[in-house]
């Protein structure tokens, strides 16, 4: 959807649609992060509607974290590599720049809902919203990264072939396993002398 820039890895510029709901979930947080950081206890983001802001990012984290255990459980039993599973996880979320417009948005619209008040310089606004999406971004990445390697090693653990299991199943004992027909013991089961016949 967008484009990479000269200088920029694309992967940093770009975004499916699959990783539109992840970009505004980690904008909204990184958001509420950088109106704290400029006007601290002054007031909050979205004046009236601070609560609403901050339960719908409780509850957007919360769904992505959810889907994302969901996404990367499932997926844990067919990779061989915990890294190929990381990799999976992590293309769950975009690059910095859709994270960075998102957390502009949330912020251009918590400011028209407020009542009015002095605004921050420019520089300082702009600084705070990058490196609030930068650091949200990276909490994460980080945090899909440990509950990939975590499910895995969990996944491994359980699904590991133990000498007394075939196939999943409990090995049973050789004197308990029952005579294959074709061993030795199960033919001369059936050999018996020929009848004896009495002389006429």
């Amino acid at each position: 959807m967008f484009g990479g820039k000269k200088g920029v890895p694309a992967q940093e510029c770009t975004v499916t649609p699959r990783q539109i709901p992840a970009a505004l979930t980690l904008g909204l947080a990184a958001a509420l992060a950088a109106h704290s950081v400029l006007f601290g206890g002054e007031h909050a983001m979205g004046g009236a509607y601070n609560g609403a802001l901050d339960q719908m990012a409780v509850g957007l984290l919360t769904a992505f974290g959810a889907f994302a255990g969901l996404l990367v459980a499932g997926n844990a039993r067919f990779v061989s590599d915990g890294t190929v599973l990381a990799a999976r996880a992590g293309s769950m979320v975009s690059g910095f720049l859709p994270v960075a417009l998102a957390t502009a948005g949330w912020f251009a619209l918590g400011e028209c809902i407020e009542p009015g008040h002095a605004g921050a310089p420019l520089l300082a606004t702009l600084c705070a919203l990058g490196l609030a999406a930068c650091l949200v971004l990276t909490l994460a990445r980080g945090a899909l990264k440990l509950l990939a390697g975590v499910v895995f090693a969990i996944s491994r653990s359980l699904h590991v072939r133990h000498p007394g299991l075939v196939e999943g199943r409990l090995r049973m004992p050789a004197a308990l396993r029952p005579a294959r027909r074709d061993s030795a013991w199960w033919r001369a089961r059936f050999l018996r002398p020929p009848p004896v016949r009495a002389n006429a």
